[in-house]
């Protein structure tokens, strides 16, 4: 254990030290005490995540702190990298502390401000994520409009950042001083900032980026198929939808991607029964028996995950009969809730179809108690006498 002085220099389970807590709450009078007493190669000591106290300054907006630390130890310690690739500068961005990344590019140099983390955010990413318009305006003007047009490493730009959280002036602003083909940009698996706009909600987003670069934007797929309304649907996002069908037609709630995969298909693995009504009142109860590459039902989806509810709902609009539907694999709604141990779904497919479902082989030959891992599904098939 450790006694007087010593106690100072202990860690945290995740590796903070007293120096690094004294940093987030800026006490500087502290930070000065333990330099003094310790060294002040104290304050460049790092957590398990490789954060420093000037990380932890920077996060919490403590310009004293930082200037305290870059007198005190040089201004190389504004430059540390976490494990993550993060500097002083990106946690400013972050947090919207303007000052802090003023002072930051004044002590280190504006290069500060366009180093990028390992998987290739800027602090310009990371304030259009925020929605820190004068951040990113000050970034702009200090290292020119092309930081604007930086990618991640997975494709990603300002502008889908923006669009995925639903900061409409940051992606106004990116367009007014980028070029509107920014809008227009894709990331590596093809998504467009009408994909990050459908699934985070953001209709307002989605109106501007239409009037802007055309409905076809609306229309766009990803690399594996998806469009706007699968993202839509999956996120229950209704209000988009309806949109989506308003401006593009309801011929885009019928869209199948690259696995075929309907809007009805994500609503039901998701639970989203509303979404679900809606697109069987907009497009015919027939959206409802569409069949994915593997012919997976709706009711195979929503047996899978659990969703009762929209089980009850599609056997009712439907037919009991869907209930029955095998997939290329020759698995049942029974083999799709089994996998997850669904036993309130079980029981219902027994009462509605007869036990004779559970008792339905795959093309493997396996029954519900064979695939069965839940101790007690396998109670209740064998209770009944399934094997």
């Amino acid at each position: 254990m450790a006694y007087g002085e010593e106690l100072l220099r202990e860690k945290t389970e995740d590796g903070t030290t007293c120096a690094q807590l004294a940093s987030v709450g800026g006490h500087v009078e502290m930070l000065q005490y333990l330099a003094e007493t310790f060294g002040k190669e104290l304050l460049r000591e790092k957590d398990n995540d490789g954060w420093t106290c000037a990380h932890f300054a920077s996060q919490e907006g403590q310009l004293e702190m930082l200037q305290y630390l870059a007198e005190t130890y040089g201004k190389e310690l504004l430059r540390e990298k976490d494990n993550d690739g993060w500097t002083c500068a990106q946690l400013a961005s972050q947090e919207g502390h303007l000052e802090m990344l003023r002072y930051v590019a004044e002590t280190c140099g504006e290069e500060l401000l366009r180093v990028k983390t390992e998987d290739g955010t800027t602090c310009a990413h990371l304030a259009s994520k925020k929605g820190q318009l004068e951040m990113l305006r000050y970034v702009a003007e200090t290292c020119g409009e092309e930081l604007l047009r930086e990618k991640t490493n997975g494709g990603t730009t300002c502008a889908h950042f923006a669009s995925q959280e639903g900061h409409l002036e940051i992606l106004q602003y990116l367009a007014e001083t980028s070029g509107e083909e920014l809008l227009g940009e894709k990331t590596e698996d093809g998504w467009t900032c009408a994909h990050f706009a459908s699934q985070g909600g953001h209709v307002e987003m989605l109106q501007y980026l239409a009037e802007t670069c055309g409905e076809e934007v609306l229309r766009e797929k990803t690399n594996d198929g998806k469009r706007c309304a699968h993202f839509a649907s999956v996120g229950g996002q209704l209000e988009v939808l309806r949109y989506l069908a308003a401006t593009c037609g309801e011929e885009v709630l019928r869209e199948k991607t690259n696995d075929g995969w309907t809007c009805a298909h994500a609503a039901s693995q998701e639970g989203q029964l509303e979404m679900l009504r809606y697109l069987a009142e907009t497009c015919g109860e027939e959206v409802l028996r569409e069949k994915t590459n593997d012919c997976w039902t709706c009711a195979h989806f929503a047996s899978n995950v659990g969703q009762l509810e929209v089980l009850r709902y599609l056997a009712s609009t439907c037919g009991e009969e869907l209930l029955r539907e095998k997939t290329k694999a020759g698995w049942t709604c029974a083999h799709a809730a089994n996998e997850n141990g669904h036993l309130e779904v079980l029981r219902y497919l027994a009462e509605t179809c007869g036990e004779e479902v559970l008792r339905e082989k795959d093309q493997d030959g396996k029954t519900c108690l064979t695939l069965a891992r839940n101790s007690d599904v396998k109670e209740y098939l064998t209770s009944l006498g399934v094997d």
